[in-house]
Formats: structure tokens, C-alpha cells, sequence
């Protein structure tokens, strides 16, 4: 006995075959699609991956110009950027130089002074030990210094000065000329230093007016000799270099 089914039912069947089917197309397309791409994209590898065999050399020349002219473009960009620094910023950079200078000098101008009065110290402790007395004498206006240097093949060399180490300039405290700051030795050495150099401040001696005129007598002219004992203003100097190798 055959059953018999309501027309409705072969029409849904119909719609839902019809349905797979227009799936199945669409996959089936999608499909086909992909494989298409992916033959398309291994052929364009496979092109390019030719294109570097055959022009590898000359691709490899090309990326390092381009990256050349890229670092040109850099630089010279870095260089016009620094020179309109510069000239926006000139007048700034010369008056920092400036003061850098000025603060430079004054730091050495005061180390110097510091040095000078080192070796001022050291001269006078000295002359203490050897006079026993840590001053000059109130009646004597002049400093005598004498300084030897000889060495192995070098010769001998003799400085000589008599000064009366005049106060001027930064000896004076702001607004008083009368009483300077900085000591008769000190002056002394800086006088030194003026005429025979650092080199010579080794082995600065102060000695007193007669042991001066007796140890240097071979190396003063006569007519300060004269004047030794002459009140007057007497200011004398030498440099005597001899060798005998």
C-alpha cells in the first residue's frame, strides 16, 4: 500500500535541494577562487624570486645609492639646520665664549697668585732659618733673590735680582691705595717671575743686602756696586748661562 505524501512536502524538498545546490556552487567557487590566487601568487614569487637571481647585483647597488642619497639628504639637512643655528644663535655664542674666556683668565689669575704666594712662603722660611728673622728690615727697601739651575750637560744658570717690589694693580683692596693686600714677598717673586719665568722660581733664594753684594759680586757691575750704598732708586737684574761640556 502506497502512502501518499502532501504536495507541500515535495515543494519544501525541492527548495532545500535547491538550496545544497546553490551552496555547494558557492563553495565549489570559492574554492576554485583560492586555488587560482594561489597559483597567481606562487607564480609571482616564483617571478620575483627569479628577478633577484638574474638581478640580484644590480637591485642590491640600487638599494645601497638610494640609501646613500637618503643619508646625503640627512646630512646636508643636519647641516643647514646647524648653520641656521649658528646664525640665529651667533651673537648668544660668542658672548658665552666670552664669558667662559673671562671666567677662564680670572680661575688662572688665581691659581698664579696662589703659586706665587707658595713659593713667597717658602722663600721666606727660609730666610727665617737662616737670618732669624721672619721680615724684612724696616730699612730695607729692596728684596735681593738670587736662583741656580745647572744640570749634567746642560751648564749653569744664574738669575739675579734686586727689586723693590712696588705695590700696583690688585695689590690694593678696592678704594685704599695706601695699604696693599698682598706682602713685599710676594711682589718679589712675581717680579721674578716677570723677568726669568716659572723654570727659575726653583731654587729662589732671598738673602739680605750684604750676603747679596758678597755671593753675587763676580755677576754685578760695578757702578751697582757704587750704588749699593747710595739712597736712590736702583732696580737691577741678570741672567748668566755658561757651560763647559
Amino acid at each position: 500500500m502506497t502512502e501518499n505524501y502532501p504536495d507541500y512536502l515535495f515543494e519544501e524538498a525541492a527548495k532545500r535541494e535547491a538550496a545544497n545546490e546553490a551552496i555547494i556552487a558557492k563553495v565549489s567557487e570559492e574554492d576554485y577562487r583560492k586555488v587560482q590566487e594561489e597559483i597567481a601568487n606562487k607564480k609571482a614569487l616564483e617571478a620575483l624570486d627569479k628577478l633577484y637571481d638574474e638581478n640580484g647585483d644590480a637591485l642590491q647597488q640600487l638599494a645601497a645609492i638610494e640609501r646613500e642619497e637618503l643619508l646625503e639628504k640627512m646630512n646636508s639637512q643636519s647641516i643647514q639646520t646647524a648653520i641656521a643655528g649658528i646664525d640665529k644663535y651667533s651673537d648668544a655664542l660668542k658672548e658665552l665664549r666670552k664669558i667662559e674666556h673671562e671666567e677662564l683668565i680670572e680661575e688662572l689669575q688665581a691659581k698664579k697668585k696662589e703659586n706665587f704666594q707658595l713659593v713667597a712662603d717658602a722663600c721666606m722660611k727660609e730666610y727665617e732659618q737662616k737670618y732669624h728673622r721672619d721680615v724684612f728690615p724696616v730699612d730695607e727697601y729692596w728684596v735681593y733673590m738670587v736662583s741656580e739651575y745647572f744640570g749634567t750637560g746642560e751648564g749653569q744658570t744664574v738669575c739675579i735680582m734686586m727689586t723693590q717690589a712696588n705695590p700696583y694693580g690688585d695689590d690694593f683692596a678696592d678704594g685704599n691705595f695706601y695699604v696693599p693686600v698682598n706682602s713685599k714677598q710676594y711682589r718679589a717673586v712675581r717680579a721674578f717671575h716677570e723677568q726669568f719665568g716659572t723654570w727659575h722660581l726653583h731654587g729662589l733664594r732671598f738673602l739680605n743686602k750684604e750676603d747679596f753684594f758678597t755671593e753675587c759680586a763676580y755677576y754685578i757691575p760695578p757702578v751697582m756696586m757704587k750704588l749699593s750704598n747710595k739712597n736712590c732708586f736702583k732696580e737691577f737684574h741678570t741672567k748668566v748661562h755658561y757651560n763647559f761640556s
